[in-house]
């Protein structure tokens, strides 16, 4: 899974950013804070995290950015336990991150069972 992981993230590193319309929300991303975005499917949220990291990648290095997409099938069926494996592979690709700000965005991660228990630990123990 870790080399899934590791292609995933080089893969959006070396996609362009993805066109948005600009929408007047402010989300503070440098609160120290975990943000969820919530709400009803096809109600735009995915556009919403686009937004802010291309507005991220204009203000720091874009590799301190990591955007996940949990509904890719390459990731189904995905546990609790594979998610260390997102961590490690990016760390693997970018050993010098692990003492900058890293800006960890994940998409539909409702489809991995106890997501949160994840989110919790590395925002407890990371830079992220």
């Amino acid at each position: 899974m870790k080399t899934l992981f590791k292609r995933i993230i080089t893969d959006f590193h070396e996609a362009p950013p993805k066109q948005v319309v600009i929408r007047d929300y402010n989300i503070p991303v440098d609160n120290r804070k975990i943000i969820s975005l919530i709400g009803v499917r096809r109600s735009g949220k995915t556009f919403l995290l686009y937004s802010l990291i291309n507005q991220l990648r204009q203000e720091l290095d874009p590799r301190n950015i990591v955007y996940i997409n949990f509904e890719d099938d390459r990731l189904y069926p995905l546990e609790l336990k594979d998610l260390d494996d997102l961590i490690e592979g990016y760390f693997e690709l970018y050993p010098q991150k692990r003492d900058e700000q890293v800006y960890l965005f994940l998409d539909e991660v409702q489809n991995v069972p106890e997501w949160e228990r994840f989110v919790r630990r590395f925002y407890d123990t990371l830079n992220l």
